[in-house]
């Protein structure tokens, strides 16, 4: 029993917390530009407003099956991926030299050199990428309701 505890403690403790935005989710609600608490009906109302649910005005009923992607990249990182994938060519002519026994020209260390210049650069504090999806399945038939919703966020940023 005591084993069970500390594994459910380990478990049901996180590792590391983080602050996540609030997911717009719904078609509708989006083109509102999330104001729809106020309004909330039909099967996402548990979501936005569970009060929604019993309106007597807008007892609707139906399914939404709500999906969502956002993708956020700060600090130039698109654009040093960019010209990193544009040096490409050079990195050919250096592995082609290497494998030939030939000397590597000046052009070739100039791209490296900007390469890892730009590697530091996104290595730095502010830098990453935040990629998240959100789906789910509402069910509403009277003022009955089931709800399930999923919410995932990948982040990729340096640790210090």
């Amino acid at each position: 029993m005591k084993k069970l505890l500390i594994i459910l403690a380990c478990v049901a403790v996180p590792a590391s917390l983080c602050a996540e935005q609030w997911q717009i989710l719904g078609t509708r609600p989006m083109g509102m530009g999330g104001a729809f608490v106020a309004v909330a009906q039909g099967p996402i109302a548990q979501y936005w407003n569970p009060a929604g649910l019993v309106k007597s005005s807008a007892n609707v009923s139906g399914v939404e099956i709500p999906v969502g992607a956002n993708a956020e990249f700060t600090g130039d990182i698109i654009k040093n991926a960019s010209e990193i994938g544009e040096m490409a060519k050079s990195f050919q002519g250096t592995q082609t030299s290497q494998r030939g026994g030939a000397a590597i020209d000046a052009q070739q260390v100039a791209a490296f050199a900007k390469t890892v210049s730009l590697m530091n650069k996104m290595n730095k504090p502010g830098t990453g990428a935040l990629i998240e999806v959100a789906g789910g399945a509402n069910f509403k038939f009277s003022k009955v309701a089931l709800s399930v919703n999923n919410f995932t966020s990948i982040r990729s940023e340096p640790d210090y």
